[in-house]
């Protein structure tokens, strides 16, 4: 996905995308984030990883990211698992799988709550 820019159009692309400022219709509720917006800023996030960091031999990059969109979703964000302590690593993974299982049930309860009350 990664559209390679050079840094002064990286800094157009950054004052382009900061030019409005989305705010929510309700107080407290999130802004609107659209699709183009996650999309541009995307880019950013990769230009800015590509022109600070070097590739490795293989070309990868030492960074990787996600975007989460908090007004879409609602889960477990990324974690950060570590490489050099399996114990660890296989704990993280077990408490993800635990919590995410957990969010499932309640969306399918409130999905059947939902049907049923229709």
């Amino acid at each position: 996905m990664t559209l390679e820019l050079a840094r002064e159009d990286l800094l157009k692309k950054i004052a382009e995308f900061l030019q409005e400022r989305k705010e929510p219709e309700y107080a407290g509720d999130y802004p609107e984030v659209s699709s183009e917006d996650k999309h541009e800023l995307a880019i950013i996030i990769s230009n800015l990883v590509v022109l600070k960091w070097a590739r490795d031999a293989d070309g990868d990059l030492p960074i990787a990211w996600d975007l989460y969109d908090k007004t879409h979703n609602d889960s477990v964000r990324g974690m950060e698992l570590p490489r050099d302590d399996l114990a660890r690593c296989t704990e993280r993974l077990s408490v993800h799988l635990v919590v995410t299982a957990q969010q499932l049930n309640t969306y399918i309860d409130l999905q059947r709550m939902e049907k049923n009350s229709e």
